[in-house]
């Protein structure tokens, strides 16, 4: 990603693993365009590591930092076609 007149961001996301979903309810059914997935009540624990780095020419310097992130995700309904 650039900024005008600062430079630019680099943000990278590796390692992306999801090690459990759970599902309450789902169902399939066809939609207009493809197969539509309805999910409720959906949880997703995923872990990943993350890195960015922010560079700017005035003056030239590097800011970076990293790191390793566990996230739950929990979604009440959930659409998909």
């Amino acid at each position: 990603m650039k900024i005008p007149f600062l430079g630019g961001i680099d943000v990278v996301v590796s390692n992306l693993t999801i090690y459990e979903l759970d599902v309450a309810s789902s169902y399939v059914k066809l939609g207009e365009t493809g197969v539509v997935i309805v999910a409720s009540g959906t949880t997703c624990n995923l872990s990943m590591n993350w890195h960015y780095s922010y560079s700017t020419w005035l003056p030239p310097i590097e800011i970076s930092d990293q790191g390793i992130a566990s996230v739950q995700v929990i979604m009440i309904n959930f659409t998909n076609s």
